[in-house]
Parts: structure tokens; sequence; C-alpha cells
């Protein structure tokens, strides 16, 4: 996640976002790409995992050889949603950046103790998830099992609940490693965090390296000096960030004060100093004097002192510090395993309740059409077709479908063209389109 709203923060103080050609960059000869895999990509591997994204044209991979089995009494079966997941990926960096040998692929490792409040932030946003989720399942079943037709903004809060609920596990994150690195790329699995990994890698050799994430912590890094920031909303675009446009849209005197900047706002591993806000911060630390970090720090906690009148114990930011500017991240002594078991069975469940509210409206729409006889039924159809048109302005598509509904229970889709020429019928959303034809449809 990273500091949250710093990049809003850049965009108001003027720092636009300008789409950049990653192909262009990446035939650069001395360029080359570190990626946070997870920060980057989290969207497609989340619909890859749960099958929503199935590619068009997939570049078919070799089959890797099959591997011998590990020691031990079971082995490890391989997960063909994550061998999926890898192919594709792989296929998506060949398609942006040319060649795979100009990207290190980072991949997150064990947690580790630093990160601990937002492990728990997030532990206790699932639980929440949870609750909500029985809360609307329950709802969703009820009025199914009543007959009732589940309004789409139950739907809709369902759907964005389990995409908040998805988690990549550790079998899963093991076999993708092996699939990334059958299809060519070059993996990096990291001791802890993937952004950690990367930042305390310096590039001394005369090469130009880019990072890619959509993380913002990223740019605080003293080793990281530009970003690769997937766009929002978007698929393969991009916007540059450069440590340079970064201080000076800030307006921070070295990259020492924007290192500072990072530690004392709110991030992953400690919370800012309540009432101090970005902005302010920012002002705070435009005054502190070029130094030692240590002192650095001891001095922004002094000034919050004073603004704030709060009691702050100087090893407020110890967490944060370690981070940014120590490089070192501790592994606790028992490790979290990873599952995501629960996600796949939520959503079964929810694949389940939505296949019951298809069948109520089902027999909802078939309860409305006249109960006719077969010839009857036929010469309804003839007049319905035969029947001049009705001069009037020109309806929406969801205005002819409520107009007309009857008559497409029993239409042809080529009767419906001649009835309603140079009427897109068949680009309606699927919920008119289901109401258009789900007699025929649904069968």
């Amino acid at each position: 996640m990273g500091i949250p709203k710093l990049f809003q923060e850049l965009g108001r103080k003027g720092l636009n976002l300008v789409p950049v050609d990653v192909a262009t960059i990446a035939q650069e000869p001395n360029s080359f790409f570190e990626l946070d895999l997870f920060g980057t990509f989290f969207s497609l591997i989340h619909n890859v995992m749960s099958r929503k994204y199935i590619p068009v044209r997939a570049r078919a991979p070799p089959t890797p050889p099959p591997a011998a089995p590990p020691p031990g009494p079971a082995a490890q079966q391989p997960r063909p949603s994550a061998q999926r997941c890898g192919y594709i990926i792989a296929e998506v960096i060949r398609n942006l950046f040319g060649s795979l040998q100009k990207v290190v692929i980072h991949i997150d490792g064990d947690r580790c103790v630093e990160k601990k409040k937002a492990y728990d932030s997030r532990e206790a946003e699932r639980l929440t998830i949870l609750n909500r989720l029985d809360t609307l399942q329950h709802q969703m079943d009820q009025r199914s099992a009543n007959g009732q037709f589940t309004s789409q903004t139950i739907i809709s809060r369902l759907k964005r609940d389990l995409w908040r609920l998805f988690r990549f596990d550790d079998d899963d994150k093991r076999c993708l490693i092996d699939t990334l690195r059958a299809a060519g790329c070059v993996v990096c699995p990291c001791r802890t965090e993937a952004d950690l990994c990367i930042g305390s890698r310096a590039c001394n050799d005369g090469r130009i390296r880019y990072v890619i994430s959509g993380d913002s912590d990223l740019l605080i890094y003293r080793n990281v000096h530009r970003v690769l920031r997937p766009l929002p909303r978007t698929r393969g675009v991009f916007t540059l960030y450069t440590k340079e446009d970064v201080l000076k849209t800030l307006d921070l005197p070295s990259p020492r004060h924007l290192e500072l900047y990072g530690i004392v706002n709110d991030n992953d591993y400690s919370d800012n100093i309540p009432t101090l806000s970005l902005a302010r911060n920012a002002e705070i630390i435009r005054a502190i004097h070029y130094g030692d970090m240590r002192a650095m720090r001891d001095m922004y906690i002094n000034e919050a002192r004073r603004i704030t009148r709060i009691p702050i114990p100087s090893t407020y930011f110890d967490m944060a510090y370690r981070c940014f500017h120590d490089l070192l991240q501790t592994l606790p002594d028992q490790q979290h395993v990873e599952l995501n078991e629960e996600f796949f069975a939520r959503q079964a469940s929810f694949q389940a309740s939505m296949h019951l509210r298809y069948q109520v409206r089902r027999q909802q729409i078939n309860a409305a059409l006249p109960a006719q006889s077969t010839s009857a039924q036929a010469a309804a159809v003839q007049a319905a077709v035969q029947a001049p048109q009705i001069p009037m302005r020109r309806p929406s598509d969801k205005t002819v479908v409520n107009m007309y509904r009857p008559v497409f229970a029993t239409l042809s889709d080529q009767q419906l063209a001649n009835k309603f020429p140079g009427r897109q019928l068949q680009t309606l959303p699927p919920k008119d389109r289901i109401q258009m034809l789900h007699p025929r449809v649904y069968q």
C-alpha cells in the first residue's frame, strides 16, 4: 500500500500524470527494470486466480519437464491456476518490455515484525468483510427462497467484498515462482517485503534502473530514483516519477529530507502523529537543517511535540526508521502461513447464490408471459412481426426491451433484427439481455 494519498498529494501540488511508453524505455541499451509483482499486477493475478480473466491470444508456453518430487512424506502438487497465472504474467511482461531478461521480478517473502501494524489492520478489515459477507449472503439467499429478486446494489457489495478478501497463499506463490522461471523470467524471491529488497539494491554499474510498482513508499528509498507507476483503471499504461520531480513538487531540500518525510507520515510500519498531515509534515521537514538522519528525526519529534502538545516518545518511528533508513526487516519466531481457501469457498457460495437469483428472475418472467396455445403464439408472433412501426421519438434500448418483452420471449434473433432494424440489441447490458432473452438463453 505504501504511504496513503501520497500520489494524490503530488498531483494536487502540480505533478501531472503523463503516460510514458515503456517499450521505448526498454529499447534503451542501458535500461533495466525491477518489478514489484504484487504491487503492480495484483488485479491481474486476482482475475486469473478467480478465473475472471482468460487471455484471447495467449502465446502457448512450452511445457516444462516434470520436476522430481522433493524429499519428504508428501510432495506439493502443481496448482493449475498459479501455473496459468505465471505464464500469463510472463506474456504480459514480454508484450510490455520486449525481453524477459531486462526485468527482474520481485515477489514478497515471509511476513516481518516491522509490518505488524499493516498486518493487524488487514486482519481487522478481513473480519469486518467476513461479517458483512455473511449478512449480504443471507439476505440474498433469503430473498431467493421467498421468490424475490435480489437488487444489483447487494450484488455489487458482495463482489467488492469478495475482491478485498482475496489473498495469494504460500503454495500458489511457490508454484508461481517455478512457473515464471520455466517461462524464462528472472525472479527474485525476496526474504521479506519486495519493496525493501528493491530499495536496498544499489545500481553502481552505470545502467539506468526503473522500478515498477503501484506502492508509493518506493519513492522514499535513497537507492530508488525512477518509479514507473501503473495508472489506476488502465491496462499497460504507466507514468514516470523521478526523485528530482518529487523533491521539486514537495519543495524539499534533499533526498534525505524526502526519506524523513516517508518515515514520519502514515505508512505500513508506523502511524503519523495525529493532526499532522502530508502537507503539514512537509512544512516542518522543510525547515529542518541537513544532517544525520537520527538527529533530523529527533528535531522533527521535538517540533511535533511543540505543535501538537502531545508527549510523543522518541521511539515512535523506530519501525519505519529501520525499514526506510537502515533497510532492515526482522523475521518473527513463528512464521504466518497464508491461505486462500476461504476466498474460493466464498466465491463458490456466491456463484451458487447468483444461480438461484437467475432462476428467480426466470420464474418471474415466465409467470408474466400470457398462457397461449402453440397456434395462438404463432399468430401473435406473425402479427407482431408484420405490425407497422408506431411513429414516435427514438426510444432507448432499455425502453424498447420493456415495451416488447412478451414479444422477445418468442422471437428469434433474425426476427428481432427484422423487427428493429438498426437497433444494436446484441450490445445491450447483461441485465437487459436477461430480461429480453432469458427464456431462450437460460434453458
